[in-house]
């Protein structure tokens, strides 16, 4: 089994067109890519267990990263940009990059985000970010 540096891992979105790098991640979680359950028990199912049934549904969980933030950045002001502009700029296509030798990635369709910074004493500028994602998450295959 490959181990996979994490340094170097990228955050990136469509801006005029083109996918751009929008910051190196500190850290960032995709959110889990899941097959939605249903609970199938009947009333006179006499087993301790719960039956359970994939319906053939995937949902996909909110994701996060933590951004080295350079608030005079044009791209990091991108997506402050897109929150106060509203449904008018999504969706939004999307990478993370993972930073292995490849360099594999999985694509999103961004159509929400959320941004703050934090200020730390003795650390850099970072900013957080939550992506809303409009579906499953395209992985490396």
């Amino acid at each position: 089994m490959a181990k996979v540096k994490t340094r170097g891992s990228l955050f990136k979105l469509t801006i005029s067109a083109s996918l751009t790098t929008i910051a190196q991640c500190q850290e960032f979680s995709t959110g889990e890519t899941k097959n939605r359950t249903l609970d199938v028990e009947c009333l006179d199912d006499s087993s301790p267990g719960v039956e359970m049934m994939n319906d053939g549904c995937v949902t996909q969980e909110e994701g996060s990263a933590t951004l080295l933030f350079d608030p005079d950045s044009t791209n990091h002001q991108f997506i402050t940009d897109s929150i106060l502009a509203g449904s008018a700029s999504f969706p939004i296509a999307g990478s993370y990059v993972f930073a292995d030798a490849t360099p594999a990635s999985t694509t999103f369709s961004a159509v929400g985000f959320g941004f703050g910074a934090t200020v730390a004493v003795k650390d850099v500028l970072k900013a957080n970010v939550s992506v809303t994602y409009a579906g499953p998450l395209t992985w490396p295959t």
